[in-house]
């Protein structure tokens, strides 16, 4: 691709290579949908050289992060029954709530069918009512806040414990992110509970790495702080954790009115038929 894009010739090449799609840096992508239409892609090549992917599978959701990824990946294969990659489905990693704003916009003309999965931030709702006004129910974003903070809120005290735990059986790290926050050397969670008088609203901050809010707290502590959350669920395998929770600690009632359009839409698009509920 280096040595066809450094000729002064033009050149055609057709493909469904990702890696040459990645390769291919600084040329024009045009796509051919499943009718036959010819069209051109926007220039957004931040995801071309991220994922690829995005631009060769028949339904690409783009999730704002690893976290959103994972429980993306989750929840639409539990919809399905099997692996969503089997009718074509692919879910990529926009970078970031910004980055991912950006790719939706620029796909969302395209003849690409495309997806989106991304909190509220409070900030763009202009342009982000806009891409809702072109995808519909294929883009979820949640009314205020991020995954952690609309889950972790509908929690039962009895719940908070398995919810601490990570899927090998250990909360050492996750209390002590807790603990860290609250200034007091014992972790356990019912030293941390008499701490606080708002525990969800401290696993949540604690989950979500958080800076402190305090002005004068020292680079350092903002600096670890933000970390927390890396021993939590910021990562793809803390997505698939989260979702997982979510079913198995029976949270899905709470934000189904919320996810469920978005799973039906993503189910209608590859040839299945809404469903009422996901077991």
């Amino acid at each position: 691709m280096e040595e066809l894009i450094a000729r002064p010739s033009q050149v055609f090449v057709t493909t469904h290579s990702a890696p040459a799609l990645n390769a291919a840096v600084g040329a024009s992508l045009w796509y051919v949908d499943t009718g036959g239409a010819v069209g051109s892609l926007p220039s957004i090549a931040p995801q071309q050289k991220r994922d690829p992917e995005t631009f060769l599978a028949r339904l690409a959701i783009i999730a704002e992060g690893q976290t959103e990824v994972g429980f993306v990946t989750t929840l639409i294969n539990r919809s399905l029954g099997g692996d969503m990659r089997n009718y074509g489905i692919w879910v990529s990693d926009g970078g970031s709530n910004t980055e991912t704003l950006t790719v939706l916009r620029g796909l969302a003309g395209s003849g690409l069918k495309i997806g989106g999965f991304a909190g509220n931030e409070g900030t763009d709702n202009g342009n982000w009512q806009a891409v809702k006004e072109r995808l519909g129910d294929l883009l979820m974003r949640w009314p205020d806040g991020c995954l952690e903070t609309n889950l972790i809120p509908h929690l039962a005290d009895e719940q908070l414990a398995n919810f601490i735990r990570d899927p090998d059986g250990d909360d050492g790290e996750r209390l002590r992110t807790m603990a860290d926050r609250l200034g007091i050397e014992d972790k356990s969670l019912a030293a941390i509970k008499a701490s606080t008088d708002d525990i969800r609203k401290l696993v949540a901050e604690a989950a979500c790495g958080n800076a402190p809010t305090d002005p004068d707290a020292s680079p350092e502590q903002k600096k670890a702080w933000k970390k927390h959350g890396q021993r939590w669920f910021k990562s793809t395998a803390g997505g698939v954790e989260l979702a997982e929770k979510m079913f198995a600690l029976a949270l899905w009632p709470h934000v189904q009115d919320q996810l469920l359009p978005f799973v039906n839409a993503i189910r209608l698009a590859v040839g299945f038929q809404a469903v009422q509920t996901i077991d």
